[in-house]
C-alpha cells in the first residue's frame, strides 16, 4: 500500500514538474538550463522512485513467499500435531481399554477366590462341626469302656477272692475227708442211726452253700 502511494505522489510530482517546464518554456533560453536541470532532477526521483518501488515489491514478495512458507508450515505443524494428537488419544483409549479388561477380570478372579474362600470356610465349619460331634462321640465311648474297665476290674477282683475262697473250700474239704478219724469213719458207716453221715450231710450242705455264695455272676449287658 505505502509503496502505490509512493508512486502515486512521484508521477504527480513529475506532472507538475512538466506543466511548470512546459508554461515558463517562453520566457526565455535562459530559462532552459535551469529547466533541464530540473528535468533531470525530476527523471533521477522518478528512477529513484522505481527502484524504491520495486525494492518494495520484492521485499513484497520475499514477505508474500515467507508468509506463505510460514502458512504451510503451520499447516504442516497443525496436521503433524493433529495426527499425534489423534494417535495419544487413540493410545490412551487403548490404554483405558486394556485397563478395564484387566479390572473386571481382575475383579472376576476376586469374586471367583471370596467364593472358593465362603465354600472352604464353610466345609471346615462342617468338617470342625463333625470332628466335634465325633470327639463327643468319642468322650463319650471313653467314658462308657472306662466304666466297663472299672466294672471288669471289679469283676475281676471279685473273681478272684472267689478263686481264693473256692480254692481255700477244697482244701478243707479235701482236708477234711483226708483226715477223718476212725471214729468219724465208723460212725459214718453205722447203719442203725447214720448220726455221722447227717452230720456229713449238713457240712457238705454248708460247704456248698459257701461255694455257691462264691459263683460268678454273668456280667449285665450294657
Amino acid at each position: 500500500m505505502s509503496a502505490r502511494i509512493e508512486n502515486k505522489l512521484g508521477i504527480a510530482f513529475l506532472l507538475l514538474c512538466l506543466s511548470l517546464g512546459a508554461a515558463h518554456a517562453a520566457e526565455g533560453e535562459g530559462k532552459a538550463g535551469r529547466e533541464r536541470e530540473q528535468l533531470r532532477r525530476v527523471q533521477a526521483a522518478l528512477q529513484a522512485e522505481q527502484s524504491k518501488r520495486q525494492g518494495l515489491e520484492a521485499e513484497k514478495a520475499a514477505l508474500l513467499s515467507e508468509k506463505d512458507q510460514q502458512v504451510q508450515q503451520a499447516k504442516a505443524q497443525a496436521q503433524s500435531a493433529t495426527r499425534a494428537l489423534q494417535q495419544q488419544r487413540d493410545k490412551a483409549l487403548a490404554e483405558a481399554a486394556a485397563l478395564r479388561r484387566e479390572l473386571d477380570e481382575a475383579q472376576a478372579k476376586q469374586k471367583e477366590a471370596t467364593l472358593a474362600q465362603e465354600q472352604t470356610a464353610l466345609q471346615l465349619n462342617q468338617q470342625l462341626a463333625q470332628a466335634r460331634r465325633d470327639n463327643a462321640e468319642l468322650r463319650q465311648g471313653n467314658q462308657s469302656l472306662t466304666a466297663m474297665l472299672a466294672r471288669s476290674s471289679q469283676a475281676l477282683t471279685q473273681a478272684q477272692a472267689s478263686n481264693r475262697e473256692l480254692h481255700t473250700l477244697a482244701l478243707q474239704a479235701l482236708d477234711r475227708w483226708v483226715n477223718k478219724t476212725v471214729a468219724e469213719a465208723t460212725l459214718q458207716q453205722e447203719p442203725v442211726l447214720g448220726l455221722a453221715r447227717v452230720q456229713m450231710l449238713d457240712t457238705a450242705e454248708n460247704m456248698r452253700a459257701r461255694i455257691d455264695a462264691q459263683r460268678l455272676q454273668p456280667a449285665a449287658t450294657q
